[in-house]
């Protein structure tokens, strides 16, 4: 279910730790017009960035992954497109959670790091969007900044998509790290609470 124009949403970007509250002052079927609050210049946004919208629908959080496509500072507006809109009750660890988080991505065995932001997560793997160009079934290794804590995921890549910024991966998480994988499903459990606690 799209939000409506006027309505009061959370906005998590990668750049801060914490959701900021915000107003849609324009929703189409695929596109939403973001009003930016004064924090405006804290945040280190950029065209494709991920974004995710936090919002409620008859007392139910519904979470709304975008990219940001245009970005308009004389009026402090934001143009996003909507990728997807998930009612967060019906979230499993498996399935894709809508975040904005910043990453390096290597191949295995390179110390060269390419910067990446990731723009959904589940326990089995994740989105990423990145200027590098790999190829299908290629390994890669994951440096994803979660606040504070850097987590190194060895990975695989199942699909590649370009567009005019660049490509989407999609990555398939190898855990040799039992610790790492308990951490990922904590922080997805953390992520729906904090959609909530946003909204109130």
């Amino acid at each position: 279910m799209n939000p409506k124009s006027g309505e009061i949403v959370s906005v998590s970007h990668y750049s801060k730790v914490n959701p900021f509250k915000s107003i849609l002052i324009d929703v189409s079927y695929d596109s939403l017009v973001l009003k930016l609050t004064k924090d405006f210049i804290e945040y280190n946004f950029l065209e494709n960035d991920p974004i995710v919208l936090g919002y409620e629908v008859n007392s139910e959080i519904y979470i709304c992954e975008c990219l940001i496509e245009e970005i308009y500072p004389k009026n402090s507006t934001v143009k996003l497109k909507i990728d997807n809109i998930q009612l967060v009750a019906n979230q499993r660890l498996f399935e894709r959670f809508p975040v904005s988080f910043y990453a390096h991505i290597r191949f295995k065995n390179s110390r060269k790091r390419n910067i990446a932001f990731v723009k959904n997560l589940s326990l089995s793997g994740m989105s990423v969007i990145s200027k590098a160009d790999i190829s299908e079934d290629k390994e890669v290794i994951v440096d994803l900044y979660i606040d504070d804590i850097i987590i190194t995921l060895e990975s695989e890549t199942v699909f590649r998509i370009e567009n005019n910024h660049g490509f989407e991966y999609g990555l398939k998480v190898n855990y040799s790290d039992l610790g790492i994988k308990n951490f990922i499903a904590s922080y997805l459990h953390f992520l729906k609470d904090e959609q909530k606690q946003a909204l109130k």
